[in-house]
């Protein structure tokens, strides 16, 4: 069992105990010092976001564009890339900075519809695996959008890169 699982497999035991026992009030500083304990994994900077610092995907990158505010989002800074590795696609958001709000979403728009997935964090150099996309698809833009405020933050229009970007 990896780590992550071992960590949750006792958080969980931790919570059905102290649950059992009529003592949920208990529960908060238990799953505070878990939080505390999972986030000794992430680099924290000292504006308090969580900074995270996936590596570089091989390869070069086939499509790329900057990422500009939206709906008054004016210190959005960092690029959307995506690299195209053997048969699967990788999205990168390279230096990423945005409004640190739970809930944002990333949107890759492509030429099968579109895929989702949860912002990891406001900061950092992030990688998002795009599965199941067929060999030579297109990419027209990347959108990190707001569920809490059902507006978009940031958007990237994606440009094809060719093989020389870096």
């Amino acid at each position: 069992m990896n780590d992550w699982a071992l960590s949750f497999h006792s958080f969980r035991h931790g919570l059905n105990s102290l649950s059992k026992k009529g003592s949920r009030w208990l529960a908060a500083p238990f799953l505070m010092s878990y939080l505390a304990a999972c986030a000794g994994s992430l680099d924290i900077t000292t504006t308090g976001k969580n900074l995270i610092n996936d590596a570089r995907p091989t390869g070069n990158p086939i499509y790329q564009g900057n990422l500009v505010g939206a709906s008054g989002q004016s210190n959005v800074t960092g690029a959307a890339m995506i690299f195209l590795s053997g048969s699967s696609y990788t999205l990168r958001l390279d230096g990423l900075n945005v409004n640190n709000e739970a809930a944002l979403v990333v949107n890759v728009y492509h030429s099968s519809g579109s895929t989702s997935t949860y912002l990891r964090s406001s900061s950092g150099n992030q990688n998002y695996s795009l599965p199941n996309l067929p060999l030579n698809s297109t990419f027209t833009s990347v959108v990190i959008y707001s569920t809490l405020q059902q507006t978009n933050y940031a958007i990237a229009t994606l440009i094809r890169a060719g093989s020389t970007f870096n």
